[in-house]
């Protein structure tokens, strides 16, 4: 199949930054080497970052969005980020959103594989740094959780949440290099068998024996790909008590959080855009 929508006019990207405003202008560019976009979106969390880090001749195809609400020392929550991504892509018609970090390393090809599977939801290599939804598949995942005051557990929350809701519907592809502990070689989830996408070989930090997760992997971690740790931005520890609430005091894809879901319900964040109109 060939997915005859996947076209510059139908996709928007948006880079999620802080205060790397030294490297945007490299990153930026390395996604549109990627791919034809019609622009690139860039949302500001840090006054530091303007349009003037970036070069003249790309400046015409970036669009600065200053978060302006959100004090510079914070670093969080990304999700809103996100959510917020969602509603601007989806509203204008538009019927797939990338979000990525400014910190990933972008190869050509990663849009051949879109092209040529259909899920709705693809993420990879690790967590939240890069993921693509469809319009269609925002209709099955929904938004992010939006009570994670501070970055942390967010990512693990939505990805098993994302899990859940795909058994016996396999519309999701997603790649996650957090450690995958625990999990039984049986494990089982209404019936359903998911053990083998917890795969022991192959972690590209740690090697065979380290759990992570491979759900229908489509090989997208091979052309979105982590920044050397050292160049990480700035890191402040959060507190996890909405996690522990939430996933009762451990992560969220601890095997028994996994079969039992989350204690607490999701939240539609934003019921006037009318975009996602079901219940969790």
């Amino acid at each position: 199949m060939t997915r005859v929508d996947f076209t510059p006019d139908n996709i928007e990207l948006w880079i999620c930054n802080y205060k790397r405003g030294d490297v945007i202008d490299k990153f930026t560019r390395q996604w549109m080497n990627s791919f034809d976009f019609e622009r690139v979106n860039v949302i500001t969390n840090n006054s530091s970052v303007t349009i003037d880090n970036f070069g003249d001749d790309i400046k015409s195809k970036v669009k600065i969005w200053n978060n302006v609400m959100r004090h510079d020392d914070a670093i969080g929550p990304i999700v809103q980020n996100f959510n917020q991504a969602y509603v601007h892509t989806f509203l204008s018609g538009k019927q797939y959103c990338i979000c990525s970090h400014d910190n990933m390393l972008i190869t050509k090809g990663w849009d051949t594989i879109i092209k040529e599977t259909d899920y709705d939801y693809y993420s990879a290599p690790q967590g939240d740094q890069i993921h693509l939804m469809s319009r269609k598949g925002f209709d099955t995942f929904g938004w992010w959780d939006e009570r994670y005051a501070t970055n942390g557990n967010h990512e693990l929350d939505y990805i098993v949440r994302a899990l859940r809701k795909d058994i016996g519907r396999n519309r999701a592809s997603i790649v996650d290099y957090h450690g995958w502990h625990g999990w039984p070689v049986d494990a089982k989830f209404d019936g359903t068998d998911i053990s083998t996408p917890v795969v022991r070989t192959g972690h590209p930090q740690f090697g065979n024996g380290f759990p992570y997760l491979r759900w229908n992997d489509v090989g997208l971690d091979k052309y979105w790909q982590r920044e050397n740790r050292g160049h990480l931005p700035e890191w402040l520890p959060g507190k996890s008590t909405w996690n522990d609430r939430k996933w009762n005091h451990l992560p969220p894809n601890d095997i028994t959080n996994f079969i039992n879901g989350p204690t607490q319900e999701e939240i539609d964040w934003y019921p006037w855009s009318k975009l996602y109109s079901k219940l969790y």
